[in-house]
Parts: C-alpha cells; sequence; structure tokens
C-alpha cells in the first residue's frame, strides 16, 4: 500500500502544478524581483556592532533570507517558472516534503525577527551616541530583509497551496 501511495504522490508531483493553480505571470514577476533584492541585501551584510539582541536579528534576518531564497529556486523548479525547470528532473517526495517545511519555517522566522526587532529597539537605545548609526543601520537592514520576505513568504504559502491543490485531484 505503501508502494502505491509513493508511486501515486510521485506521478502527481512530476505533473507539476497546473494552469489553474499558477501563480499569474504579474506575481511571478513580483517574487522574481523580491529574490534579486534578497540576493542584494545578503551582499550587504554589516558587520557585527556588539550588541548581542542586534547581532542577533541580522544574524537570523541572513539565515531566513537564505532560506528564502532557496525555496524560491525549488518553487521555480516545481512551478516551471525557471528556463532550467524543464530541464531539470521533477523533485522528489523528499524534497516536497523538505520543501514544504522550509515554507512553515519561513513563516515562524518573520514570527521570530518580529520579536527580535524589539530588543534590537532596546540595543539603539541603550547604545553609545556614537554607535547609534551602527545599530539603525544593523536594524535597518533587517528591516528590509522582513519586508521583502513577508511578501516572499506569502508567495512560497500561495504556491504550495496551489501544489498540494495539485495533489488533491
Amino acid at each position: 500500500m505503501k508502494k502505491l501511495l509513493f508511486a501515486t504522490l510521485l506521478s502527481v508531483f512530476s505533473f507539476g502544478i497546473t494552469s489553474a493553480q499558477m501563480p499569474t505571470a504579474e506575481v511571478v514577476q513580483a517574487s522574481v524581483e523580491r529574490y534579486h533584492k534578497l540576493q542584494a541585501l545578503l551582499q550587504q551584510k554589516p558587520a557585527n556592532v556588539g550588541m548581542s539582541a542586534t547581532d542577533n536579528l541580522v544574524s537570523k534576518s541572513v539565515q531566513a533570507a537564505n532560506n528564502a531564497v532557496e525555496i524560491s529556486m525549488l518553487i521555480e523548479r516545481v512551478a516551471g517558472t525557471s528556463p532550467e525547470a524543464n530541464a531539470e528532473a521533477p523533485l522528489t517526495l523528499d524534497e516536497y516534503t523538505v520543501l514544504s517545511k522550509r515554507v512553515d519555517q519561513e513563516n515562524k522566522d518573520i514570527q521570530d525577527l518580529t520579536g527580535m526587532s524589539a530588543a534590537a529597539a532596546n540595543d539603539l537605545k541603550a547604545a553609545k551616541p556614537l554607535d547609534k548609526a551602527k545599530v539603525l543601520k544593523s536594524i535597518n537592514y533587517s528591516k528590509n530583509i522582513m519586508t521583502i520576505l513577508t511578501g516572499e513568504a506569502a508567495y512560497h504559502t500561495q504556491t504550495m497551496a496551489g501544489i498540494l491543490a495539485s495533489i488533491k485531484k
């Protein structure tokens, strides 16, 4: 029975998302733009400021951004929204499971970052006058990542819902 279920799921997964569940071209384009912005931000990571809450916020932001970039690459492969998608083998059942868990983690990361921002704001208040600019730069960096992640997580969640809908058919 397990083999039959696995074979059925694998065959459904190999077809990808049907056109009815595919995000619109505008939604995909917005995701591509967010993807490129995240990649650019990852190249501009500020140096540690020596205040734990702020440094932890930046570190978690980078981790969440890297996760989002990797999710985007997998979703492009599943959805066929990249030229390479058709050349690559379809995702395996294990890869779909990992993708689903990563999308869930992405949403949890956004919640964590929101909570960590309050502690970083306290760092800003406690910072010496000469260090305030560095702390503020780090907080703003994380804020920019969080803004992009919020839109990208919504896209990833929507796309995963489409994948799951195609499985149920």
